[in-house]
């Protein structure tokens, strides 16, 4: 223990030459124990005057900053060892240590102060559902984290980037543990999490360069992570709707952003029932919004810029603007330009459109040309068929005439919509071929120049509901479903299907006519 150096206030009682020193069975004593060493772990003994401390260590490991109680004892000759758990501050302190250690006296040592019977047998079979059931919250990020972050419901299947990077960024982002990831997704839509050069290249090495609170880069907002937070160090069974609805209203947080976090809290319960930590009973979930105990408090004024166009829809003279606007920015954004005519014409989702493939270009049982979607890529998680009308045959025949001249080497590409930031050197890596790199991520900039080209403000985001208004005026509710893959006509009545202010001025109109009556003449 000479190599140990003490670099707190915590005075230890040094032991004889070779012998572990003492620490004061005392929480503040404990929890401010730190010192530096060479050694991967540092031993300390407690004073014997407490009869229950006979034999018991802590253990602290400098590398992960983690400390834990032991029992050291002697039975039928042989030394042996129970770990009693780790000593978290404020949530496991001495007192649960004391009602354990008492208990095990008290039901294994006779009153010559021996052990008549070994602990370890009572102590393995009575605490192991209670040690399941203190695993922190942090351990079960942890967990989450390795396992790659698996869907709840699809055996051998994994949440999509999006998803899986949305939620590192609440579990244990506002850290510098997420500057050594990078992300990227399979054809099927399965993410996957890579860790750069340089760095950790697994999760538990991560954990174990910035353990809780070490590496905190906090945003402008304060924002940090659920895994750095007090509510971390909890053990997941205790939480509880007020602990989850404490922590989404400890800052001013974006209704967009609340959301987020409390879906990562409910992916973060999700794994920790499949992964039976809570045994067979399994509490109440504290992350359900279904019985009012969790309420996320909503804004009249959104922060969120694109907000201000969900009830809009393009008027029946942009369409023609817009459609002109793509063909005339083919050549200055190719793929981009088309990507966006694709949304236009067909209503389908930035995420679904960016995802197409080639392969994906196909007929239907009766011949049919479509464009057969997977369920991996479509948010319902249902195949999806896209009809190839003549506007969508006409943005393909784009695509192969952008792939037969300058932009040949894309080729290979299998997704319509390739990226220009394509690594041609790493094409021929089948890996890298098929991975989401070679795909566009965003349309902003040519979005931005289709805005300036046409005078019209707006949101990509507006031709799904646009698509489906018009869809729904020209053939009826029950066909225009059918279009859109909505299952019931509650979807898209609430989200998708508009009015424009030309046709409520009709109506109100036609309307307006029951109340016209002749005017009194004056006598």
């Amino acid at each position: 223990m000479n190599s140990v150096k003490s670099t707190d206030k915590v005075g230890l009682i040094p032991g004889p030459k070779d012998r572990v020193p003492t620490i004061r069975w005392h929480n503040g004593d404990i929890s401010k124990f730190n010192p530096t060493s060479e050694k991967p772990k540092v031993k300390v003994r407690f004073p014997k005057d407490i009869f229950f401390l006979k034999g018991v260590r802590l253990i602290y490991y400098p590398d992960s900053n983690r400390k834990f109680i032991h029992l050291n004892y002697k039975f039928n000759g042989k030394a042996k060892s129970i770990s009693l758990g780790e000593f978290v501050p404020g949530i496991r302190e001495k007192g649960h240590f004391e009602d354990k250690l008492s208990g095990l006296v008290r039901k294994h040592k006779g009153s010559n102060g021996r052990w008549r019977s070994d602990p370890a047998v009572t102590y393995e079979e009575v605490t192991r559902t209670e040690m399941r059931n203190d695993v922190l919250v942090n351990k079960v990020i942890e967990d989450l984290c390795i396992a790659g972050f698996p869907k709840a419901l699809m055996k051998d299947e994994f949440l999509s980037k999006f998803s899986m990077r949305t939620h590192i960024n609440h579990l244990i982002g506002g850290n510098k543990r997420t500057r050594h990831l990078s992300y990227t997704e399979d054809k099927d839509g399965n993410g996957k999490i890579f860790f750069k050069p340089g760095g950790p290249q697994s999760f538990p090495e991560l954990f174990k360069k910035y353990p809780p609170g070490v590496g905190v880069v906090p945003t402008q907002s304060g924002e940090t992570s659920l895994y750095d937070s007090e509510t971390g160090l909890k053990p997941i069974k205790d939480l509880t709707p007020t602990i989850i609805n404490q922590y989404l209203t400890s800052k001013d947080r974006s209704e967009g952003l609340t959301q987020n976090i409390l879906l990562a809290f409910q992916c973060l319960w999700t794994f920790a029932c499949k992964q039976r930590v809570f045994g067979e009973n399994i509490p109440n979930n504290p992350t359900s919004r279904r019985d009012k105990r969790i309420i996320l408090m909503k804004s009249r004024i959104s922060k969120a810029p694109g907000k201000r166009y969900n009830d809009r829809v393009f008027k029946e003279e942009d369409l023609p603007k817009l459609g002109r606007a793509f063909v005339q920015l083919s050549e200055q954004f190719p793929f981009q330009a088309e990507a966006l005519n694709m949304m236009f014409c067909t209503g389908r989702r930035m995420e679904e459109t960016l995802k197409m493939r080639w392969d994906m270009v196909t007929e239907d049982e009766d011949g049919n040309p479509i464009i057969l979607m997977p369920g991996s890529i479509t948010k319902a998680r249902r195949p999806a068929k896209v009809d190839i009308t003549p506007p969508v045959q006409s943005i393909l025949d784009q695509l192969k005439k952008h792939l037969s001249g300058k932009y040949l080497g894309y080729k290979a590409v299998p997704y319509l919509f390739p990226t220009l930031r394509i690594n041609r050197v790493m094409l021929a890596e089948h890996t890298y071929l098929h991975s989401d790199h070679t795909r566009i991520k965003n349309l902003e900039g040519c979005w931005s120049a289709i805005e300036k080209l046409t005078g019209i403000e707006g949101s990509p985001k507006m031709f799904r509901k646009t698509y489906s208004t018009y869809g729904r005026d020209l053939v009826g509710e029950d066909d225009a479903m059918i279009v859109q893959d909505h299952l019931s006509k509650a979807v898209p009545r609430k989200s998708y299907w508009k009015t424009t202010n030309a046709k409520r001025k009709t109506i109100s109109n036609k309307v307006a006519t029951i109340f016209t009556f002749p005017r009194a003449v004056n006598q």
